[in-house]
């Protein structure tokens, strides 16, 4: 087995945290990236408690910043009625999952 870098480990992590905390509201999957994908998707694209939702995932303290591709995908997905975030930290992560616990709706 491959090792992960520090942003597939954060992405592991977060999808588990999300998973554990938020169980059958939430349904989130990695998209596939590469040729033929659009440009800046998200890390993470699904649905918790009914809204779509795309997460931008950045290795807490990573050298990583988050592309004007990525910007732009997270801008349209907003408008489109959408929430879309960057998750670069544990206080990010800690954030999110706090705004979903006991409410129907985020923002």
């Amino acid at each position: 087995m491959r090792k992960r870098t520090p942003e597939g480990e954060w992405g592991y992590y977060t999808r588990k945290r999300i998973s554990l905390a938020l169980g059958a509201s939430s349904f989130l999957l990695k998209p596939p990236a590469g040729i033929g994908s659009y440009p800046g998707t998200a890390d993470l694209i699904g649905v918790v408690n009914g809204r779509g939702v795309a997460l931008e995932l950045k290795a807490p303290g990573g050298r990583y910043k988050v592309t004007p591709a990525q910007e732009q995908f997270l801008q349209r997905w907003r408008d489109a009625g959408g929430i879309g975030l960057v998750v670069a930290s544990e206080e990010d992560l800690k954030e999110f999952l706090s705004k979903w616990r006991g409410q129907d709706r985020l923002f």
